[in-house]
């Protein structure tokens, strides 16, 4: 006989014969006739059952709370089938052994039953050694059902202790894998069950493996869409999500911190508008329609505009989201900010062409200065036999400043190379501002206002190379305001941290900062305005050569500094500089003699014979007795003789550069090997030569470059001497 209790109305449990024929309660019966109550058929019993068991799966396919629910099925199946404890138990691998184990997830019990839920030994339980029949009949996809009696050893070294009499375990599979099972325990009786009866419990395990797959799909959802924010918020790329008509439905806070703006600013609003450039908009737009047409966009790179006005240069890929009801929902654009590395390519980029400019240049200026030191050098000593209201003199005037505008030619090209290193002395900005700049400002128009801090740092800079820069770039304001306006000027300290500018050190610095209200620079070209050769001036009247704002670049970059910029057209320019702050006092300029030398023996070293014959005769007529040399080695020679008959130089004149033979820093330590007091001045047609600037540092006692006057040769002479 098979025995199943059902519950009545009233909640008490009757037992019921599935073999023969009795009698169901009221609540899962018709309704009494008022005459004895009908005989339910065997038939009638699994229907009943069976509807139990389906009402049961129905509340557990629509819980709120999964655990609860599961735990609320089991008491429900095992008060209905009238049993002492239900259970469900899950199977999983021992990491170290790998063998399959099982283990007690869930249990119902009855009252007259034992709790088992805690019990540790349910748990992490081999099927090897405990049960191995019940192992091979659950892979089999069978139902294991058992009395006590028939238990083998090692399952009454298990259920015994729970005071099982009777056992029915059905396996629970998903996507046809055994992922465990759920048990009925009858602790009073032994029981057999039928086939029908099987199955109906067959359907319940079924049923609560599909809640399980059901649940093990929210969960991986919800792992997956955690997963998701966890990118989505800490990526560093910038997310967004776009509607069809590319509206913002999202973004992350790497997109809130690069357009500056929070969501709530932007959600809704079109991303093309908010944050595209009108020149660009209508290609931006094209863009998304192809994406939504299903075209994958690739490392596209594009300009966007953040709120604050900065354009940062970003490199997109973008796919379609999936569709709805064949309808696109949208598209999703990951992003990464290129504009540092965009930078740093220009700047090599900007860095090469400077570099070859360079090479050409250094050449071209040391030769050409050779030539002006020769010019100068004739008007020079010319001017020496005229009277000052000779017209002969005021024209060799006349030619002497265009020698020096030339050496000023030459000087900007050296700015480009190698050699174009600054000669720095300390000094306050804000004093050589307010010198220079006046000098600068041709338009009565233009006034020009000074915001210049009395603690600002002081600077060590070259005088000339500054004053260009600061020259060239009121000049281009002047332009850029040709019926009048304001320029200011501004300067204060600064402490650059971190990439706060990129390309400088961190440390202290002084901000010199030009702002005029002019037409501003066209957009289109900024990215090319430190370009060597790049010119926005038309080739008429007005001419540029490009090499302006490059050797104004040139120049801080040399400096330890940058030059930055920002322009809105119609709304003027602002170029900033920033150079290294010092916090010594200026420097003494040298002193100039105007003491008539006494007799004394001069060396002079030059390998071109013009500038070495003109620069002799102006030596002689200052009163010096003069011997020359084309090169290291005559000049050694030279040198040994004068000592040996003792008749020594009392000074030497070293060029720099000799072609093809020892220049003037090696010649002058064979020198010292010789007379180690022996005073030295370093002459170069390369004005910014280290060894020029740094003449102490190598050994001499004064420098001059060419071309030069005869008031300055007279100055090195007498700065080398003291």
């Amino acid at each position: 006989m098979n025995d199943f209790s059902m519950i009545t109305g009233s909640g008490k449990k009757s037992r019921h014969n599935f073999g023969g024929k009795d009698t169901f309660p009221q609540s899962l019966t018709e309704k009494d006739t008022g005459q004895n109550s009908a005989v339910a058929s065997k038939s009638d019993s699994l229907d009943i059952l069976f509807d139990m068991v389906a009402k049961s799966l129905t509340s557990l396919l629509s819980y709120s709370n999964f655990s609860d629910a599961i735990k609320k099925t089991l008491e429900f199946l095992g008060t209905t089938t009238n049993m002492d404890r239900v259970y469900i138990f899950e199977n999983h691998i021992d990491p170290d052994k790998g063998i399959l184990l099982t283990s007690q997830r869930f249990e119902w019990a009855s009252d007259q039953a034992s709790v088992q839920i805690d019990n540790p030994y349910l748990q992490n339980i081999p099927y090897e050694t405990v049960s191995p029949r019940l192992a091979g009949l659950l892979q089999a996809d069978m139902v294991c059902k058992e009395v006590s009696r028939n238990f083998t050893p090692s399952e009454q070294q298990y259920l015994a202790p729970q005071g099982i009499k009777s056992i029915i375990i059905v396996p629970i599979r998903i996507d046809g894998r055994l992922w465990g099972f759920v048990g009925f325990d009858d602790c009073h009786q032994e029981r057999d069950w039928t086939q029908n009866e099987e199955s109906i419990l067959r359907v319940a395990a079924a049923g609560i493996g599909n809640a399980i797959k059901r649940k093990q799909a929210e969960e991986a959802l919800k792992y997956s869409e955690a997963l998701y924010r966890i990118f989505f918020e800490t990526t560093q790329s910038v997310v967004l999500l776009l509607s069809p008509d590319a509206r913002i439905l999202a973004w992350n806070s790497a997109a809130e911190k690069l357009f500056g703006c929070n969501i709530e600013e932007v959600i809704g609003k079109s991303y093309v508008e908010l944050f595209v450039q009108k020149r660009d908009q209508t290609e931006v737009r094209n863009s998304i329609l192809q994406i939504l047409a299903g075209k994958e966009s690739r490392n596209v790179e594009g300009e966007i505009v953040a709120k604050n006005g900065a354009i940062r240069t970003i490199r997109w890929n973008a796919v379609r989201l999936p569709e709805r009801n064949t309808i696109p929902s949208g598209i999703i654009a990951c992003g990464q900010d290129i504009s540092e590395r965009k930078r740093i390519e220009s700047d090599l980029a900007r860095a090469q062409k400077l570099e070859t400019v360079g090479i050409l240049a250094g050449g071209i200026a040391h030769d050409f200065n050779n030539l002006l030191a020769t010019v100068l050098g004739n008007i020079s000593l010319a001017k020496v036999e005229l009277n000052p209201d000779d017209e002969i003199f005021i024209k060799l005037t006349c030619a002497e400043q265009a020698c020096f505008q030339a050496r000023e030619l030459t000087n900007r090209l050296i700015s480009f190379s190698d050699s174009g290193a600054p000669l720095r002395k300390t000094m306050s900005l804000a004093a050589f501002l307010q010198k220079v700049v006046p000098f600068s400002l041709t338009n009565a128009a233009i006034h020009c206002e000074y915001a210049l801090p009395e603690n600002l740092h002081h600077v060590t800079i070259d005088e000339d190379q500054i004053q260009h820069v600061i020259g060239h770039l009121l000049r281009n304001a002047q332009e850029a305001m040709p019926d009048g306006g304001q320029i200011v000027i501004e300067a204060e300290n600064v402490d650059v941290a971190g990439d706060l500018l990129p390309g400088l050190e961190s440390g202290p610095y002084v901000r010199c900062a030009i702002r005029d209200q002019g037409k501003g620079i066209p957009r289109e070209i900024q990215p090319h305005i430190f370009d060597p050769h790049f010119t926005s001036k038309s080739q008429g009247t007005q001419k540029g050569s490009g090499l302006g704002l490059a050797v104004c670049f040139s120049i801080i970059k040399k400096h330890d500094g940058t030059i930055t910029f920002s322009s809105e057209p119609g709304r003027g320019t602002t170029f900033e500089i920033y150079l290294p702050a010092v916090m010594k006092k200026e420097d003494a300029a040298p002193v100039e003699s105007s003491a008539k030398p006494v007799a004394e023996r001069i060396l002079l070293m030059d390998d071109e014979e013009t500038v070495r014959e003109i620069t002799g005769q102006i030596l002689t007529h200052l009163g010096y007795e003069v011997e020359l040399a084309s090169n290291g080695d005559e000049a050694i020679a030279r040198f040994m003789k004068a000592e040996s008959e003792g008749r020594p130089f009392s000074q030497v004149l070293l060029d720099l550069t000799i072609r093809g033979g020892m220049g003037g820093f090696k010649t002058l330590q064979k020198l010292r090997e010789i007379n180690p007091e022996v005073r030295a001045v370093i002459v170069s047609g390369y004005t910014n030569d280290p060894v020029v600037e740094f003449f102490n540092m190598h050994g001499f006692n004064a420098s001059l470059t060419k071309p030069f006057t005869i008031k300055q040769l007279k100055t090195a002479l007498a700065n080398s001497k003291a």
